[in-house]
């Protein structure tokens, strides 16, 4: 008898994660929705990564591992998950963030009552390394508003979304190997066959590491963010107001003239005037 293929398949791309893994799968192992597939793949890590997840895997036969024999990067690793997935929802996951218990049952209880809707994230706990909380970072849970501030900022956090393969092409394309800026580009890309959305519940804490992906590319971030924004003009039939091609322009401009040091920090101000931008359009 052939294995009925799970409802959500989880993909969890891992690169020298060893200190917070175990924390990352354990919240995944008590999600209240149990009907779930693990796809953890190892992006060629240096340190124990790879033993953490054969332990895990050996405890529990939904969860699925696999290696990149090289460092393959953030994209390349989430498209051989994706690959090796079986479920019609896809729920994004990194190494070293935690899901909330109803994390996946909220999600698909969302996108099972608006099939408008392709994609949804939610809302998301800041903490440091060692998890004391940030602050409560906050989305909007209205479409209209995550389409508008698309081109702003990033308007899903990438680690919380949760995905119905079911509304997009035979082949679909999703990261096309991207290493930074993988996330915008996939949510233009989208757009073209539904909404995106966020769920107003707090679904996940994301922690925030100072050798971050993000961080540690940052100039490359933005450079890929810019190519994703143009294509999506040009090739999705993304709407813009010429208000927010234009700061998106001067975004582009100032985080590559500035030293790349300050560039984080600059960063940090500009999303404070575009969202007060965003708003202020018709």
């Amino acid at each position: 008898m052939t294995e009925s293929a799970p409802v959500v398949s989880i993909i969890l791309p891992v690169y020298n994660a060893a200190p917070y893994l175990g924390e990352a799968i354990d919240s995944i192992r008590v999600q209240s929705f149990d009907d779930w597939e693990l796809i953890a793949i190892d992006d060629a890590s240096a340190d124990n990564s790879a033993a953490i997840l054969d332990g895990y895997a050996t405890a529990d036969s939904r969860i699925r591992v696999f290696r990149n024999e090289t460092n393959l990067g953030v994209g390349g690793t989430l498209d051989r998950a994706i690959l090796r997935s079986r479920g019609q929802f896809i729920a994004r996951m990194d190494a070293d963030d935690v899901c909330t218990t109803d994390r996946l049952a909220v999600q698909l209880t969302y996108l099972r009552q608006n099939p408008d809707v392709i994609a949804v994230g939610g809302q998301i706990r800041e903490m440091q390394e060692n998890g004391e909380t940030i602050r409560i970072k906050s989305f909007p849970t209205d479409p209209d508003e995550v389409y508008a501030m698309m081109f702003l900022c990033v308007p899903i956090q990438h680690p919380a979304l949760m995905v119905n393969r079911a509304a997009l092409p035979d082949g679909f394309n999703w990261y096309e190997g991207w290493s930074v800026g993988e996330d915008t580009n996939l949510f233009f890309k989208l757009t073209q066959f539904g909404e995106l959305s966020n769920v107003p519940e707090l679904i996940l804490s994301y922690r925030v590491c100072d050798n971050g992906n993000f961080l540690r590319n940052i100039r490359a971030t933005f450079r890929n963010t810019y190519r994703a924004r143009c294509r999506a003009l040009r090739e999705y039939g993304y709407r813009a107001s010429v208000k927010a091609r234009l700061i998106n322009h001067v975004q582009y401009l100032l985080i590559h003239l500035v030293p790349e040091r300050l560039a984080w920090r600059l960063y940090s101000f500009a999303r404070k005037f575009m969202w007060r931008a965003r708003r202020a359009d018709p």
